[in-house]
């Protein structure tokens, strides 16, 4: 038996669009113009760290085949010499059951970790690490992501649900 959550899931998939690709300095107004032209936008989430535009998010449609119109008119677009990219929306969830993983892409850490172990040290309490990486600047700095291993893909997904989003002491949340 359905309930009324599961149809407006169901709805929501077909209404809600994912896109990537814009300039920072495209502006909340800039997005609603250009997707408006397909459809009444109804919710729209940006993606930002420090309210800086990262050039992504998702918008809701009040209907599917506004939905439709938007991805299949926008998507592979030049904008500002980039080009953005318009997919139905999966939630994270759903993203996550698609297929197991084990190494982990973590971003947005700054200079608060500087080198393998400080990495190696915020993971380790999900399990075994096989690798750790973080990439160098040319003066030997971090460059503010870097790559976590685990030997149980069970481990990298407790790690990603409990450490997404997490806020460092020095300010910055982890992606």
């Amino acid at each position: 038996m359905a309930s009324s959550n599961d149809s407006e899931d169901e709805k929501q998939s077909e209404t809600r669009v994912y896109f990537k690709g814009f300039d920072e300095e495209t502006t909340q107004d800039t997005i609603l113009f250009m997707f408006g032209k397909f459809g009444n936008v109804i919710d729209l989430h940006l993606g930002k760290d420090n309210e800086k535009f990262l050039g992504y998010g998702s918008l809701q449609f009040d209907s599917s085949e506004s939905a439709e119109n938007a991805i299949h008119n926008l998507s592979g677009i030049n904008y500002c010499g980039k080009t953005i990219i318009v997919s139905r929306f999966v939630p994270r969830e759903e993203r996550n059951k698609q297929k197991p993983f084990n190494n982990l892409y973590v971003k947005n850490f700054g200079e608060q970790i500087s080198n393998e172990n400080d990495l190696r040290a915020l993971f380790e309490k999900f399990g075994q690490i096989t690798s750790v990486k973080v990439p160098k600047d040319e003066s030997g700095r971090s460059r503010g992501y870097g790559f976590v291993c685990f030997a149980k893909c069970e481990n990298a997904k407790q790690a990603v649900d409990q450490m997404h989003n997490t806020t460092l002491p020095c300010g910055k949340q982890l992606y």
